[in-house]
């Protein structure tokens, strides 16, 4: 259902002490965590390079489970170039 219909109140697996995953929209039920909607999760990847970053970040990534709907655009070259450029021409 994402964007406009996300699904929530399903189990979300993941390390929680995971320092590159970064919950969102969680809570615990009886000792599950259970997503709330949209943006349950983010995940940081961190290197010099950005498609190093990147592949890093889908690391952590793979390590999430449950109906979750996963944007492989978000921190791409290409939409980080893009945003940059848009950012430019707005500034002039």
């Amino acid at each position: 259902g994402y964007p406009n219909k996300p699904a929530k109140g399903f189990e979300v697996f993941c390390d929680i002490e995971n320092p590159s995953i970064y919950l969102a929209s969680v809570m615990f039920d009886k000792e599950q965590l259970v997503a709330c909607g949209s943006r349950t999760a983010a995940v940081l990847g961190k290197d010099k390079s950005i498609k190093e970053a990147e592949a890093l970040a889908e690391r952590g990534v793979s390590e999430i489970s449950g109906k979750l709907f996963h944007r492989k655009d978000i921190g791409t070259q290409k939409l980080i170039s893009s945003r940059i450029k848009r950012m430019e021409n707005i500034l002039k």
